[in-house]
């Protein structure tokens, strides 16, 4: 009896020439036809087109050129070619036509295209005398649950040695894995729980929000008092022309008065937060995951806009910079006695806080911007940073998200999110 043995792609090219393998010997029997399936024969001319693997792309190109005039020959003559004693090769030349649904196969997966093939040519041969060669644990597994005889190579035929080029190739393709893997993870969370991401806190109402009506803690409130601002500065102009001002020092005036609006418009707002908005003290945890150390770390974090953010231990220096600045003076003329013709009087603005080496800061003029920065962070390490006092605009349900990215070198892209924090006892 013939054994019609069904070789795998791995096992053409990883494996010693299928020309030169006694398959009657390994496999204990008479004779041996090696059939080829559609699939193998598509592997190998995309192997053989992969510039990427000179090894598999040269090894390709020999195994097609000992098959393909074999393979031809079987067509020709319309029986198997003889490749060795009692060794001869013939090809399933169409693409099986099954049931792909009732077999449990699916026909976009290579593997199961050749298991298809074999189970396709147990309708013209006995399947007891059908095997199938593979390496692979996958088809070898989906064979035996179908009733499908598989042979492991490895068991009896010699691998193709590998030269000094494929054992380089192959060492830095593991040191390239290594290194990716090797890489920091970085979950950012509140210290409650180490990577938990929503939080319930009992938000405290200032004492101040009872002094002053609803309509005075609203946004369109200070719009009020910009504009009665700006009806200041159009007074103050007006009078300097009429003091003969030259436009020179009107404009240079302007432009400080527009810096202070702007400014202004950002304390009173801030100051709403500040003395009667809803606040909470929050806390949160940073933890490595990953594999590798993280070195240099930053964290953003962005609160609703206009809350009022400060860490909790240096509330006396950072409460005092949000001093409401001095309106500019108009110019006016000075006395024939002065070295100068006009002055004017600049505008005292808050300052952002002052640059830190360690702990939370400001990273723009935004109090609701914060940034930490952390030199070094082990894997598995975690830190718990210091309490941040937040101060909601009166105009926020208490109940907000916080966007946060956290960057670190060894990162292709920082991983970002939101922690999102609602009042205890609500939904």
């Amino acid at each position: 009896m013939t054994l019609h043995a069904f070789p795998d792609t791995n096992t053409l090219l990883e494996f010693e020439m299928f020309d030169q393998v006694d398959w009657p010997s390994i496999l204990n029997v008479p004779d041996v036809c090696l059939i080829i399936a559609p699939i193998v024969i598509s592997e190998l001319d995309k192997h053989k087109n992969n510039s990427g693997n000179p090894r598999l792309q040269k090894r390709a190109r020999t195994v097609l050129r000992k098959l393909l005039p074999l393979l031809e020959e079987a067509a020709r003559t319309g029986k198997p070619a003889e490749v060795r004693n009692n060794v001869t090769i013939d090809s399933s030349a169409t693409e099986p036509n099954v049931d792909w649904t009732a077999l449990g196969l699916d026909p976009t997966i290579n593997d199961d295209r050749l298991i298809a093939s074999v189970l396709e040519a147990s309708d013209v041969w006995d399947l007891a005398s059908v095997v199938l060669v593979t390496n692979d644990g996958g088809p070898r597994l989906k064979a035996v649950k179908r009733g499908i005889h598989a042979v492991d190579p490895e068991d009896y035929i010699k691998r193709v040695p590998a030269t000094e080029e494929d054992a380089s190739r192959k060492k830095l393709e593991q040191e390239i894995q290594r290194l990716t893997n090797l890489i920091p993870k970085l979950e950012l969370g509140f210290s409650s729980e180490e990577s938990a991401t929503n939080i319930a806190v009992q938000f405290r109402n200032r004492p101040l929000a009872d002094r002053l009506p609803i309509d005075r803690l609203s946004k369109a409130s200070i719009e009020v008092e910009i504009e009665a601002e700006k009806r200041r500065r159009d007074v103050a102009i007006s009078n300097a022309r009429g003091m003969g001002i030259s436009k020179e020092h009107l404009d240079e005036y302007n432009e400080r008065f527009d810096y202070y609006l702007s400014y202004l418009k950002r304390v009173l707002t801030y100051g709403q937060s500040r003395y009667y908005g809803p606040s909470c003290e929050l806390s949160f945890a940073l933890r490595n995951v990953g594999t590798a150390t993280a070195n240099h770390v930053e964290i953003q974090l962005q609160f609703p806009p206009y809350s009022f953010v400060y860490e909790s231990s240096h509330s006396d220096i950072f409460w005092s910079r949000l001093d409401k600045p001095a309106r500019p003076q108009p110019p006016v003329p000075l006395s024939a006695r002065g070295p100068f013709d006009f002055i004017t009087t600049a505008a005292r603005v808050p300052s952002t806080a002052p640059e830190r080496t360690q702990g939370w800061f400001y990273y723009s003029d935004d109090r609701h911007a914060m940034l930490y920065k952390l030199a070094k962070l082990h894997a598995g390490q975690v830190v718990t940073l210091p309490d941040l006092m937040t101060y909601l605009h009166p105009d926020i349900t208490p109940g907000f998200g916080i966007k946060y990215a956290v960057f670190c070198e060894g990162l292709r892209e920082p991983h970002k999110g939101t922690l999102n924090v609602r009042e205890a006892n609500r939904p």
